[in-house]
C-alpha cells in the first residue's frame, strides 16, 4: 500500500514535490 500511495503522490504531486519530498511525507 505504501507504494501505491508513493505513486500516486508522485503523479499528482509531479511537478510540484519531486520524489524524495513523497517519501519525506510518507514517512511523516
Amino acid at each position: 500500500i505504501r507504494h501505491t500511495t508513493i505513486c500516486i503522490c508522485i503523479r499528482e504531486h509531479s511537478y510540484s514535490y519531486p520524489k524524495i519530498s513523497v517519501f519525506e511525507l510518507e514517512s511523516e
